[in-house]
C-alpha cells in the first residue's frame, strides 16, 4: 500500500507560550520568613492542558480526586512540589486561572527533551 498521494503531510501539534510564575523564599536578617519572591517566566512549547480522566484519575492521592488536574507538556524546566527545593512550587495561569504544579516526569519522546507535568486549580 504506501503512503497516500496529493498534499498530504503530518502535521505537529500547536506548541502555546505561557505565562508561569516562579517563588523563591525570604527570610529577613533575623531569619524570618518574609512574603515569597514572587519571579514571572515564559512557560515555552507548551501542550495545551488536558484534564486527568478516567481511570489515571485513580492513581491520584485522595484529596486531588475531586479537584480540576490537568497535564501539559513543555521543554520549559519546571519547579514542582514533588521537586524538594527552597523554591515553591511554580505556577502556570492559562485561562486567567493559576494552577499549582505539582509534578513533573519525562516525557516519553526520546527525540525532544520534554516534561510531562501535573496540574492542580489553585483554590485562594
Amino acid at each position: 500500500m504506501g503512503f497516500p498521494r496529493g498534499k498530504w503531510g503530518p502535521k505537529l501539534l500547536p506548541r502555546f507560550t505561557y505565562e508561569g510564575r516562579r517563588y523563591t523564599e525570604q527570610v529577613d536578617a533575623r531569619n524570618r520568613p518574609l512574603d515569597p519572591l514572587e519571579t514571572p517566566f515564559q512557560i515555552e512549547n507548551a501542550s495545551g492542558l488536558q484534564p486527568i480522566q478516567g481511570d489515571l484519575q485513580l492513581t491520584l492521592p485522595e484529596n486531588l480526586r475531586q479537584k480540576e488536574v490537568f497535564w501539559f507538556t513543555t521543554t520549559t524546566d519546571v519547579k514542582t512540589v514533588e521537586s524538594f527545593t527552597t523554591e515553591l512550587s511554580d505556577r502556570i495561569i492559562y485561562q486567567g486561572v493559576t494552577y499549582i504544579m505539582i509534578s513533573t516526569k519525562p516525557w516519553r519522546s526520546n527525540v525532544l527533551n520534554h516534561h510531562e507535568v501535573m496540574v492542580v486549580r489553585e483554590f485562594t
